[in-house]
């Protein structure tokens, strides 16, 4: 709240001499507290499971989108003192929240986490952040009408990106690897394309990244859950590990870009840069896409699907099931088989041929890579012991 407050009121920020140091001490205080309220707010969101954590998070952005329209409504002083209590607000509704969650055991708070940092998720976040990071260095100024209208459309953009992600979670049930490297990532890269250019489209340019990076912050805050759970640890200890790197994306990236734009000297040199940083994403998410990431790890893992299963074995036959890139109809033979059902009772069930049967529980067997219904329920079982 103090670090708000002396960002945002005219008294404190042109202190005269002392401005400096009142903004530095500002910032300094807005962003630990900042971290630790967004840290205590995800943790809270992650042992919740993936579902619950998206829709909360889409209805909050929404909620802060409504909240910033009406707040450019009233007069600056006004404003300026909703803005310092803000912080006082979110941790009254956190402690009030947080008393409907079920607390973890006291030994699963307490324990101290003896895995490896989660690498992948790490790689992720930092990537994004960096390509974040260079958006905003990248930014060229733009006149006081014009802040306006990016802010709105960066607004907007947000709210996009909670819808979006709502959309191709819920409805279309895609998978980590697609939310991130097929529509995150291309989004991203897209407002790059807008960079060099003058005034409307470079401001554009910066709402199409803001919806792409929303998108994506919205997909890790679903991720930390599934990671926490697999991998048996706390899910302040994987939001801490996310977020940490994220930001440090950020600034990496916002340094690079104010190094690289001292030495860009006309449109020219901008619409290189920006060409270079739009093939390097495009060629990240290629890669990822096509080097057979989404058969391992919790890339190929769909969040709402993984949320819906109501059984450890159904979350263990789900994730093998994606892994051996099983057809729908694969998928309900599969099930039937790890249940211990025979071909005549499957035939039944699915209401299809004996042939059919025979053709889908071939195709199981070869991309299990197993050779009997038994080895199939070894594979299953050993899928459900395994802690990611």
């Amino acid at each position: 709240m103090l670090g708000t407050l002396a960002l945002s009121h005219d008294a404190l920020a042109l202190a005269g001499t002392a401005a400096w140091s009142v903004y530095l001490a500002g910032s300094l205080l807005t962003g630990i507290g900042s971290g630790i309220v967004v840290v205590l707010w995800a943790e809270l969101f992650a042992s919740l499971g993936p579902k619950r954590t998206v829709h909360y998070s889409v209805i909050a952005l929404l909620f802060a989108a409504l909240a910033y329209l009406l707040i450019r409504l009233l007069s600056n002083d006004v404003a300026q003192l909703i803005v310092a209590f803000l912080p006082c607000i979110s941790m009254g509704c956190f402690l009030h929240f947080k008393q409907s969650v079920p607390r973890p055991p006291r030994r699963t708070r307490n324990a101290r986490v003896k895995e490896r940092p989660p690498v992948r998720m790490i790689a992720v976040a930092s990537f994004f952040g960096l390509s974040f990071g260079i958006m905003k260095g990248l930014i060229a100024p733009v006149g006081d009408d014009w802040i306006v209208i990016r802010d709105i459309l960066n607004i907007v953009a947000i709210v996009g990106g909670s819808l979006a992600i709502f959309i191709t979670m819920s409805v279309y049930k895609m998978d980590f690897d697609h939310l991130t490297y097929q529509i995150a990532l291309p989004l991203m890269a897209a407002g790059f394309l807008f960079l060099p250019l003058h005034e409307p489209w470079n401001v554009i340019g910066t709402a199409v990244h803001q919806f792409g990076y929303q998108y994506f912050y919205i997909v890790l805050w679903a991720l930390w859950p599934v990671l926490s759970a697999r991998r048996n640890v706390p899910a302040g200890w994987v939001v801490c590990w996310g977020l940490l790197f994220i930001q440090l994306g950020q600034f990496v990236g916002s340094i690079a870009a104010s190094c690289t734009l001292s030495l860009i000297e006309d449109d020219l040199g901008m619409a290189m840069v920006s060409a270079f940083v739009i093939f390097f994403i495009l060629i990240i998410a290629l890669f990822a896409l096509g080097n057979g990431s989404t058969s391992t790890g919790w890339g190929f893992v769909k969040p709402m699907e993984e949320a819906d299963a109501t059984s450890n074995f159904e979350k263990a036959g789900t994730r093998l099931a994606r892994r051996c890139h099983l057809s729908p109809r694969e998928i309900e033979v599969f099930f039937l088989l790890a249940k211990g059902r025979n071909r005549a009772y499957i035939r039944e069930e699915l209401v299809i041929g004996d042939e059919t049967v025979k053709s889908h529980v071939k195709s199981i067997y070869r991309k299990a890579n197993v050779h009997s219904q038994q080895e199939l329920i070894d594979l299953l079982e050993q899928e459900s012991s395994i802690e990611k």
